[in-house]
């Protein structure tokens, strides 16, 4: 099994398409991001609290983090159906 960052910030298709593709199993982590990731510039915002996420989530009566995981799963169910 690897384990690869898969969240809004760092999507890393090409790398789970390849182990699709090799039958390697894939286990996302981070799916809120990583606050410690290398590519993070100073200014660079969490990403609970992106604006579309949280303009979201109020106009559903969900939180940041529903809206997160709920983008992210259907993002993965897209890449995964291929």
């Amino acid at each position: 099994m690897l384990r690869v960052e898969v969240s809004a910030y760092h999507l890393n298709e090409e790398l789970v398409d390849w182990c699709q593709k090799n039958d390697i199993v894939v286990s996302a982590f981070a799916p809120f991001g990583n606050p410690a990731r290398f590519w993070r510039k100073h200014g660079d915002t969490n990403l609970l609290e992106e604006e579309i996420a949280l303009k979201i989530a109020e106009n559903h009566g969900k939180t940041s983090a529903q809206v997160t995981m709920c983008m992210l799963l259907f993002h993965l169910f897209l890449l995964l159906r291929n």
